[in-house]
């Protein structure tokens, strides 16, 4: 077909054989050498346009992509499965006879970024079981994937970019809907000369033409990077599927040594409606706007000094009283629980206006825009009377749990 605009141009000069129809073919200009030259010259502009510092700007469709947030754990490593290295992110363990290590680390990235997330085996195991399975995973929520027309004939791919630090080895991504009855993995591969040291790669994921996505505040698109899984888990890979496949028969086993650790940084999701399978250049986004974006899924509230104060509430009694904390954002559902960095953490002034301790501190009830705490263990108060709630320890903390997407 004719090469009527710059996007119909190939990075092949022998390709590109009219200009809007007008036919480049040897001999049809008095000098062929021209041919080639405007042949060429159409290639360097197509490659041109295909670098990613000119790439349209399109919105990363992961939450907190370079770790900057860790509300819950902070730097602190955890070895449990389901821990949380950084909000949104989540390690995933499955099976016996291996452990592994997962923190933030403070190491930066070569976009400069000062966080990565860092997986350590401590407890190795050579040879999996078949169901096995070792991954780093994020969830994405239906609504920021809604504009991808996903079950549909007008599926848009997406570009899918990491940084890895990894042994050499295939190891895979792979991406599934709420109830992974739709399943897509690529290889992902850290060569000899690649192992051990921190490298950009990408990859092109075709939309899926299939299957329910959800488009609402439940989880939409799951990505996992695999590290190591058994053959429970193995299918073909770069083919969207309804089997339940993490990654291909050639999959590295991470956990066979304990000598392996790895790392991941600046992860970056981004539709491509042209299908050019070409990144944008890495954006760094901005603290305070994934600080808020995180506040969605896991609102919390942190003391800054000895006499931060939360809010005022009322005394229910001469030892106890309720406090109502409103959250920054509309959480994404109502949380059910809370965790505190410690009971005696929080005070209430009483009616003399002195700070009195609380020994109990519980969970009352929430909605998406607000949380109510009860105190119990105090001394002083007036039933009735407004109880300001204030910390009285720097290392405070409280964290309403519930609205993570799981």
């Amino acid at each position: 077909m004719p090469k009527t605009s710059v996007n119909d141009w190939s990075t092949v000069a022998h390709d590109n054989a009219d200009v809007g129809g007008v036919p480049l073919a040897e001999g049809v200009m008095l000098v062929s050498h021209t041919n080639d030259a405007f042949r060429e010259i159409m290639a360097q502009i197509a490659a041109y346009r295909d670098l990613p510092s000119i790439q349209p700007s399109r919105r990363n469709l992961f939450v907190n992509p370079c770790f900057q947030i860790s509300e819950r754990n902070g730097d602190t490593a955890g070895t449990s499965n389901g821990y949380n290295p950084a909000d949104c992110w989540t390690m995933f363990k499955v099976g016996s006879g291996f452990t592994t290590q997962v923190q933030r680390v403070a190491q930066p990235s070569l976009n400069g970024s000062p966080k990565q997330i860092e997986v350590q085996v401590t407890g190795a195991k050579a040879s999996l079981a078949t169901g096995d399975l070792s991954c780093i995973s994020t969830i994405i929520e239906g609504y920021r994937i809604s504009g991808l027309g996903w079950g549909t004939s007008e599926a848009v791919p997406l570009v899918d970019q990491i940084e890895v630090n990894l042994p050499e080895g295939v190891y895979h991504l792979h991406y599934s809907n709420h109830l992974e009855t739709r399943n897509y993995c690529t290889p992902l591969i850290i060569n000899p000369e690649e192992a051990g040291i921190p490298v950009r790669k990408s990859f092109s994921i075709p939309g899926d033409t299939s299957g329910t996505w959800r488009t609402d505040h439940l989880p939409g698109l799951v990505r996992d990077v695999i590290l190591a899984a058994g053959t429970t888990y193995q299918g073909a890979t770069d083919t969207w599927t309804n089997s339940v496949v993490y990654c291909g028969a050639n999959q590295a086993n991470f956990v066979e040594s304990t000598l392996n650790a790895g790392r991941i940084a600046d992860c970056q999701l981004t539709p491509d409606p042209d299908a050019r399978g070409v990144s944008p250049a890495w954006e760094p986004p901005d603290y305070w706007a994934q600080f808020l974006e995180c506040q969605r899924y896991l609102p919390t509230v942190f003391a800054y000094n000895t006499t931060s104060p939360i809010g005022t509430g009322m005394a229910t009694g001469s030892t106890a009283g309720l406090v109502q904390v409103k959250f920054l954002v509309p959480t994404r559902v109502a949380p059910s629980s809370i965790t505190v960095s410690g009971a005696g953490h929080l005070s209430g002034l009483n009616s003399a206006g002195s700070a009195v301790a609380a020994t109990g501190i519980a969970f009352g009830n929430a909605s998406q825009f607000a949380g109510t705490l009860t105190l119990t263990g105090m001394s002083g108060l007036t039933a009735g009377h407004a109880l300001p709630v204030q910390f009285n320890n720097a290392t405070g903390k409280i964290v309403w749990l519930g609205a993570q997407l799981t």
